[in-house]
This record gives structure tokens, sequence and C-alpha cells, in this order.
């Protein structure tokens, strides 16, 4: 089954105001708490988790709109932008809209900054690539973490 959206109705995203997008996450149809204003002073305890150009942005296409902020993130050698809980949109997506949104945004960061190795958002279509494991808040996980870091990988199980 191909993926395919209306090419004839142009998309876009462009930089929204800290007003703009606390109103239309308030209002969205998949609300997730990180994904407001109030994780920002979260994120500012942690060092380096930059607001990507600044700005949180827009998608726009037809009556489509789905607001997002990227933060800044490194792992090892890995530069990475994640937008916790969101994109927020005004309604759920067709799989061909979110398709193209994710697109969008690739090509955005790409002509931005070429230094990100990938991106990390919320979905709600399944596009068969591999992904970031998350956890959900139903779920208690208990971590041994005594001993070195040699005696914490011994402990994991091996994966691949």
């Amino acid at each position: 089954m191909s993926i395919s959206a209306d090419t004839t109705i142009s998309s876009s995203i462009t930089p929204i105001t800290e007003e703009e997008y606390a109103r239309q996450v308030a209002e969205g149809y998949n609300y997730v708490f990180e994904a407001t204003p109030y994780w920002d002073s979260i994120d500012a305890l942690a060092p380096g988790r930059e607001l990507f150009q600044g700005t949180a942005l827009k998608w726009q296409k037809a009556d489509y709109t789905a607001v997002f902020k990227l933060k800044s993130y490194r792992i090892k050698r890995l530069n990475f932008l994640w937008s916790r809980g969101a994109p927020i949109w005004n309604r759920l997506p067709e799989k061909a809209v979110e398709a193209e949104f994710t697109a969008d945004l690739k090509n955005y960061v790409q002509q931005r900054d070429k230094s990100i190795d990938f991106l990390r958002l919320s979905s709600f279509t399944d596009f068969g690539v591999p992904d970031c494991q998350q956890i959900s808040y139903d779920t208690t996980v208990q971590i041994d973490l005594r001993g070195d870091t040699d005696d914490i990988t011994k402990r994991m199980k091996k994966r691949g």
C-alpha cells in the first residue's frame, strides 16, 4: 500500500510564538504533558537541551495543524532532536498526512543543521522503520544500579 498525500495543497513549517504554541497545545487532539510549556522548566534543569532554532514550530496543510518544539540532545557522538510528546495535532492525522509531516520536518531540519543525526517524535502511524523504545507510564521498571559500570553492564541482557 502506497502512502500518498494531496500534492496540490502545499504544506509549511513556520516559527510561532510561545503564546500561540501554548494555546494550540491546550486545544490539541493529543495533549501530552511533556509537550506543554510547563515541561520547559524541567528541560531547563538539564544543560544542553536547547530549543532548535530558538522557537516553537507549526506545520500546516489544509485543515491539519501540528505544533511542536525540537530540543537538542547528544548521546555519545550522536546529535538528535526530540519533540517530547509531540507533534500536537488539531485532529487525528491520516497516515499520508503524518508521512508528509515527517518528510517536511526531515527536510526542514536538514536545511538548517546538517549535524543532526536523527529526530525523535511521537506518531500515530507505524511506518515500519526502527524507532526508540518507550516505556509506558503504567509500567514499573526496576534497574539494579549496584556496583560500578562494568558490574551493571554484565547484568544486562545481550540483544542484537
